[in-house]
Order: structure tokens, then C-alpha cells, then sequence
């Protein structure tokens, strides 16, 4: 029943005991907050991986583009990649800029 597959948070964990997350906290704080800490790290795990394949597609559009010997704008690139709204994503249009003025 406890069993799980991957990493799961504190509140699920609560859930599948059938207890409170507050209960969980009260009778196991420390191992609460373990589960807790590993899920926010296995969260910021995946949030970088999918970075970093947004960031490899943005570039092999990015040479495309110019390879076409058109400008790179935003728009184009995103077009490119089928992105819709130009790297609504800070650290995506950051990417772009870095690329564009290399």
C-alpha cells in the first residue's frame, strides 16, 4: 500500500496512510520533512531536465533559422519549435538572447 513508484510528497504520503499532513508532522516530523525535502529536490530535478531540452530544442531552431540565412527573431525561433508566445518562460527568452548575441 505504502509502496510507490518515484518520489512522492509529504501529503500524499499522509493520504496513503490515511492520516492527516498535520498528524504526519506531529507523530514523524523529521521523516516528514525528509519526504518533504526529497520531493522539492525531485521537482527541481525534472524542472531543470525539461530546461534543458527546451533549451537544445531553442538552439537546433535557432541554427535553422540562420542556416535558412534568415534573421533569428524570437518569433521566427518559436515558430520554429512551434512555441507559441515568443519564450513566455524568463530563463527560455535569457537562452535566446545569450544565443543571439554570440
Amino acid at each position: 500500500m505504502l509502496l510507490a513508484k518515484g518520489t512522492i510528497s509529504a501529503e500524499a504520503a499522509a493520504k496513503r496512510l490515511g492520516i492527516d499532513i498535520r498528524t504526519l508532522y506531529a507523530s514523524f516530523g523529521t521523516l516528514a520533512k525528509n519526504i518533504s525535502a526529497r520531493y522539492n529536490e525531485h521537482k527541481a530535478e525534472i524542472n531543470q531536465d525539461a530546461i534543458a531540452e527546451r533549451h537544445a530544442a531553442i538552439a537546433a531552431a535557432f541554427k535553422k533559422v540562420v542556416d535558412t540565412g534568415l534573421i533569428p527573431s524570437r518569433k521566427r525561433v518559436a515558430a520554429e519549435i512551434r512555441e507559441h508566445g515568443r519564450f513566455p518562460n524568463p530563463k527560455d527568452r535569457e537562452f535566446f538572447n545569450q544565443l543571439r548575441s554570440h
